[in-house]
Protein backbone atom coordinates (compact mmCIF):
# COMPACT_ATOMS: atom_id res chain seq x y z
CA UNK A 1 0.00 0.00 0.00
CA UNK A 2 2.98 2.21 0.83
CA UNK A 3 4.39 1.39 -2.98
CA UNK A 4 1.12 2.44 -4.27
CA UNK A 5 0.60 5.48 -2.27
CA UNK A 6 4.66 6.33 -3.27
CA UNK A 7 4.60 6.24 -7.14
CA UNK A 8 0.40 7.92 -6.88
CA UNK A 9 1.50 10.77 -5.35
CA UNK A 10 4.77 10.53 -7.97
CA UNK A 11 2.73 10.00 -10.75
CA UNK A 12 0.57 13.06 -10.03
CA UNK A 13 3.69 15.47 -8.83
CA UNK A 14 5.63 14.47 -12.17
CA UNK A 15 2.43 15.20 -14.49
CA UNK A 16 1.42 18.81 -12.74
CA UNK A 17 5.19 19.49 -13.64
CA UNK A 18 4.56 18.16 -17.25
CA UNK A 19 1.02 19.92 -17.31
CA UNK A 20 2.80 23.59 -16.27
CA UNK A 21 5.53 23.27 -18.55
CA UNK A 22 3.84 22.07 -21.66
CA UNK A 23 0.88 24.34 -21.61
CA UNK A 24 2.31 27.55 -20.16
CA UNK A 25 1.24 30.74 -21.63
CA UNK A 26 3.50 32.77 -23.78
CA UNK A 27 3.39 36.51 -23.92
CA UNK A 28 1.76 36.81 -27.55
CA UNK A 29 1.86 40.74 -27.40
CA UNK A 30 4.15 42.99 -28.40
CA UNK A 31 3.47 45.63 -26.27
CA UNK A 32 4.48 44.96 -22.76
CA UNK A 33 2.58 46.19 -20.06
CA UNK A 34 5.19 48.87 -17.16
CA UNK A 35 5.60 51.79 -15.03
CA UNK A 36 7.62 54.32 -15.84
CA UNK A 37 9.10 56.61 -13.35
CA UNK A 38 11.27 59.16 -14.77
CA UNK A 39 14.03 61.10 -12.43
CA UNK A 40 11.89 64.31 -11.69
CA UNK A 41 9.46 62.25 -10.40
CA UNK A 42 6.64 61.89 -13.01
CA UNK A 43 4.86 58.28 -12.88
CA UNK A 44 2.97 57.05 -16.04
CA UNK A 45 1.34 53.94 -16.58
CA UNK A 46 1.35 52.07 -19.68
CA UNK A 47 2.85 49.91 -22.57
CA UNK A 48 6.50 49.79 -23.78
CA UNK A 49 6.34 49.72 -27.87
CA UNK A 50 9.83 49.53 -28.74
CA UNK A 51 13.25 49.96 -26.18
CA UNK A 52 17.21 50.86 -27.15
CA UNK A 53 19.88 51.73 -25.06
CA UNK A 54 19.45 54.78 -26.13
CA UNK A 55 15.49 55.22 -25.55
CA UNK A 56 12.21 54.15 -24.44
CA UNK A 57 8.71 54.26 -27.06
CA UNK A 58 5.77 54.44 -24.42
CA UNK A 59 1.75 55.03 -24.66
CA UNK A 60 0.38 55.61 -21.71
CA UNK A 61 -3.06 53.92 -20.54
CA UNK A 62 -4.71 56.83 -21.73
CA UNK A 63 -3.31 56.38 -25.35
CA UNK A 64 -0.48 59.15 -25.29
CA UNK A 65 2.56 57.81 -26.88
CA UNK A 66 5.86 59.41 -26.44
CA UNK A 67 9.97 59.00 -26.70
CA UNK A 68 11.67 59.26 -23.26
CA UNK A 69 15.48 59.18 -23.46
CA UNK A 70 17.20 56.67 -21.33
CA UNK A 71 19.10 59.55 -19.27
CA UNK A 72 15.97 61.03 -17.98
CA UNK A 73 14.15 57.39 -16.62
CA UNK A 74 14.87 56.30 -13.24
CA UNK A 75 13.07 53.13 -12.76
CA UNK A 76 11.02 50.84 -15.54
CA UNK A 77 8.87 48.37 -13.95
CA UNK A 78 7.28 45.68 -16.19
CA UNK A 79 3.87 44.65 -14.81
CA UNK A 80 2.10 41.60 -15.23
CA UNK A 81 -1.32 42.84 -15.37
CA UNK A 82 -3.59 44.82 -17.44
CA UNK A 83 -5.60 47.91 -18.37
CA UNK A 84 -9.36 48.09 -18.68
CA UNK A 85 -11.15 51.47 -18.55
CA UNK A 86 -7.58 53.26 -18.96
CA UNK A 87 -7.10 52.03 -15.44
CA UNK A 88 -4.16 49.18 -14.35
CA UNK A 89 -5.74 45.82 -13.19
CA UNK A 90 -2.97 43.64 -11.00
CA UNK A 91 -3.20 40.25 -12.24
CA UNK A 92 -4.33 37.69 -9.20
CA UNK A 93 -1.93 34.52 -9.23
CA UNK A 94 -4.32 32.71 -7.43
CA UNK A 95 -7.54 33.28 -8.65
CA UNK A 96 -8.97 30.01 -9.21
CA UNK A 97 -8.58 29.22 -5.29
CA UNK A 98 -8.89 30.96 -1.85
CA UNK A 99 -6.64 28.74 1.29
CA UNK A 100 -7.76 25.66 0.83
CA UNK A 101 -10.92 25.71 -1.27
CA UNK A 102 -11.28 26.11 -4.55
CA UNK A 103 -13.60 29.44 -5.82
CA UNK A 104 -16.02 29.57 -8.49
CA UNK A 105 -13.71 30.77 -11.34
CA UNK A 106 -12.47 28.23 -13.45
CA UNK A 107 -9.36 26.89 -14.49
CA UNK A 108 -8.85 27.53 -18.46
CA UNK A 109 -7.97 24.09 -20.66
CA UNK A 110 -4.73 22.80 -19.87
CA UNK A 111 -4.21 25.09 -17.14
CA UNK A 112 -3.73 23.33 -13.71
CA UNK A 113 -1.70 23.41 -10.31
CA UNK A 114 -0.54 21.15 -7.28
CA UNK A 115 0.00 22.32 -4.01
CA UNK A 116 0.98 21.08 -0.81
CA UNK A 117 0.06 22.81 2.45
CA UNK A 118 2.05 21.91 5.17
CA UNK A 119 2.70 18.52 3.57
CA UNK A 120 -0.55 17.24 4.76
CA UNK A 121 -2.57 18.97 2.62
CA UNK A 122 -2.16 18.36 -1.02
CA UNK A 123 -4.04 18.61 -4.07
CA UNK A 124 -4.24 18.48 -7.68
CA UNK A 125 -6.68 20.96 -10.02
CA UNK A 126 -6.40 20.52 -14.10
CA UNK A 127 -8.85 22.46 -16.17
CA UNK A 128 -10.65 20.67 -18.34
Amino acid sequence: MRTFSAALFLAVALNSIWVTTAFSQQDTTSEKSAKLILKDGTEYLGFIIKEDSLAITFKTISNISMTIPREQVKTLEHLSGHTANSEYIQTNPNDTRLLFAPTARSLGSGQGYFAAYQIFFPFVAVGI
